[in-house]
């Protein structure tokens, strides 16, 4: 027959080892269990658990190396082997101990760990025929009292006065803490470097004053409509034919293009190309002028030029030479208009770059991360277009202007310009001082210039700290071990740069600085003195 092995803990309890035997497939079943398992200390859980396995139907065998155990389980009468695959002695129960009936309310109670039965000897006791005497009784109980050891008060107290004088010595040494305040003058300490940031730097180059950054680099195009300010007149001008008259001379004149030709009413026309006009006969006591037509134009639009047949003056020749028209001029008309300036593309490039302007700026700004600077005078927006919808006099109530723009700015580590000023600084102040407050050291930064070409830019730092002696903490915790507090106050009183001194001692009454360094804390604060 197969047999299964369930393996237990030490703590498994007899409701959970109940379980595993209800979830077992197989009938045979070894329970492998360790040394001191709880299981095997009690002979009410070794009863409980060959109950169930009958119940269950189960034939189970304890392998365990556990003697106690060993000794439980064959008086239950539960075989047990030390090591998996022994066949087990076959054990029987004695008539005086029967397996209880228990019941399924019983299984749920958890056994405590109750004290080991006693073993039982198999030897038989041999009774005693008749009582002992007094002499003997006498002599057995002096012997036990020979045999009973006496409790070495003495030794106990030579121990415990070396144990407890230990301890004192070790309270003396270790249990001490000593909290040292040191006060010191601080004076203010100007900053002044100039730098450069360039981005092809990896790190902090203090020897060239160098520093790292990074391009930004933004494009942006963006319209914006805007309307039109120009007004004028405009339309078609007023056209006809004149003839002219000599009556000035018997030889020919010549009336040039673009002679102007006033009517009665004072509208102005200009001739449209030469003519020579014949001169006058005078065959009887009548002059005959000579004449010649030309084509007229009116010198500015309007209906009111398309006037009926005329008489003309012409201001630049002599009076005996003038025009007449014998059909009416036609052709002229007029309407006010709108149109583009030259002022108002000028006007739309500037508010539109403006408007970019401030959006490359913002767009800039957004892409700064965490921990970076920006220095707002570094950021360089140039114009790359500017293009209107309509061109200059075009006819139009509003137009539309194009702006494309590039927007570029070098940006660095705060921490980067903090410990190139830091290093600065230390250089000058030397090893005896330290910088014991920094919030300011980078407070105003200033752009100088830059080539985004290059990828470089120069600034100027002109920050402040405040500066104070350096203090050797090893150095002042090996002087000041186990000394006294005055003894202690009047060293570090005398070291340079320091206002006071506070001392807090623990215990409170023990005014002693601990000989263990590493119960010395020593905190300094400082008292600014401006420069």
């Amino acid at each position: 027959m197969d047999r299964q092995s369930i393996y237990l803990e030490n703590d498994d309890e007899i409701t959970s080892v109940v379980d595993k035997l209800k979830s077992a497939d197989s009938v045979g079943l070894d329970l492998v269990i360790p040394k001191e398992s709880i299981l095997l200390q009690s002979v009410v859980n070794l009863k409980l658990l060959k109950r169930q396995a009958e119940t269950l139907g189960k034939e189970i065998t304890i392998v365990t190396q556990d003697k106690v155990g060993t000794k439980l389980a064959e008086q239950v009468g539960i075989p047990v082997v030390a090591k998996e695959g022994d066949v087990p002695v076959e054990v029987s129960i004695s008539e005086a101990e029967p397996t209880p009936e228990l019941s399924e309310e019983d299984l749920e109670i958890k056994e405590p760990k109750p004290e080991l039965e006693p073993e039982k000897s198999s030897e038989p006791i041999d009774k005693p025929t008749k009582p002992a005497s007094a002499e003997a009784t006498a002599g057995r109980d002096a012997k036990t009292k020979d045999v009973m050891p006496k409790f070495p008060w003495k030794k106990f107290g030579i121990i415990g006065g070396i144990v407890g004088l230990i301890l004192l010595v070790v309270a003396y040494i270790y249990v001490p803490l000593t909290t040292v305040t040191v006060k010191m003058a601080a004076e203010k300490k100007k900053v002044d470097v100039s730098f450069t940031v360039d981005k092809d730097n990896s790190g902090v180059d203090t020897g060239n004053q160098t520093i790292p950054g990074r391009l930004i680099d933004e494009n942006k195009e963006k319209s914006q409509k805007f309307p039109t300010t120009g007004k004028k007149k405009t339309g078609t001008k007023a056209t006809g034919t004149v003839t002219v008259s000599n009556k000035y001379s018997t030889t020919p004149q010549t009336v040039i293009a673009g002679s102007r030709v006033v009517s009665s009413a004072n509208l102005v026309f200009k001739t449209t190309s030469n003519v020579t006009v014949p001169g006058y006969t005078k065959p009887a006591a009548d002059i005959i002028a000579g004449t010649a037509s030309v084509g007229v134009e009116a010198d500015d639009f309007g209906d009111n030029y398309n006037v009926g047949p005329s008489h003309f003056t012409i201001p630049a020749a002599d009076p005996n030479i003038y025009a007449d028209s014998a059909a009416a001029f036609a052709g002229g008309t007029s309407r006010d208009i709108t149109f583009v300036t030259q002022t108002d593309i000028n006007k739309a490039k500037e508010e539109a770059g403006k408007g970019i302007e401030e959006d490359l700026k913002k767009e800039i700004s957004d892409k700064v991360d965490e921990g970076e600077k920006l220095l707002d005078e570094s950021v360089k927006i140039t114009q790359v277009s500017a293009t209107p919808s309509v061109g200059v006099n075009g006819e139009a109530s509003e137009f539309e202007m194009r702006i494309k723009s590039n927007g570029k700015a070098l940006v660095f580590k705060e921490d980067d310009l903090k410990k190139l000023a830091e290093s600065v600084l230390g250089e000058e102040i030397g090893n005896t001082k330290e910088i014991v407050e920094k919030e300011s050291l980078t407070s105003s930064t200033e752009f100088v210039s830059a080539d985004y070409d290059k990828g470089e830019m120069k600034a100027r730092l002109a920050g402040e700290a405040f500066i104070a002696t350096k203090l050797e903490q090893d150095k002042i915790k090996a002087e000041l071990s186990g000394d006294a507090e005055a003894r202690a106050r009047e060293y570090l009183k005398g070291l340079d740069g320091v206002d006071d001194v506070e001392f807090k001692f623990f215990p409170s009454f023990y005014h002693r600085v601990p000989r263990v360094k590493n119960h010395i804390y020593i905190k300094t604060t400082v008292s600014k003195v401006q420069e």
